[in-house]
């Protein structure tokens, strides 16, 4: 999408809804599995998302320019998010897609790893079994 486009939606949609009627929080459940949620009406969406599109607006020429510091998303507490809020996501950090593939690969390589590691300790176990058996097995027919 070019830079041009992704202006003019931002525009529309800050026209079109009215931040007053705006409610965003994102929340988390404790418990043995933590649920993180988020909870909002249309208006909160919209303008947690124009957010995220004026975050987008300048993310290829950062790239470009290899400015990968953190950008603000919010800057200031503004009133439309929950002040009970348990998350208050507050900058993005741009990535580049080689990096993310790569961390996914090493992902990836940890689990093909451990797989091998648990296979070998395995076959060893099942080695020495067998060995204890055999050996079972023999001394009862000498004796």
């Amino acid at each position: 999408m070019n830079e041009k486009k992704l202006i003019s939606i931002i525009t529309e949609l800050e026209t079109e809804y009215a931040e007053s009627n705006a409610l965003f929080g994102i929340y988390e459940d404790g418990g043995i599995l933590p649920d993180t949620h988020i909870r909002a009406n249309k208006e909160g969406l919209i303008h947690y998302a124009i957010h995220l599109l004026k975050a987008a607006e300048n993310y290829g020429l950062r790239l470009e320019k290899e400015d990968l510091e953190r950008c603000y998303l919010i800057n200031d507490k503004i009133d439309w998010i929950d002040d009970h809020s348990d998350v208050f996501i507050q900058s993005i950090e741009p990535i580049q897609f080689i990096e993310y593939e790569t961390q996914s690969r090493s992902r990836i390589d940890k689990i093909k790893d451990t797989t091998v590691a648990f296979g070998c300790l395995l076959t060893i176990f099942l080695i020495a079994i067998s060995v204890f058996v055999g050996l079972g097995t023999l001394l009862n027919w000498m004796i």
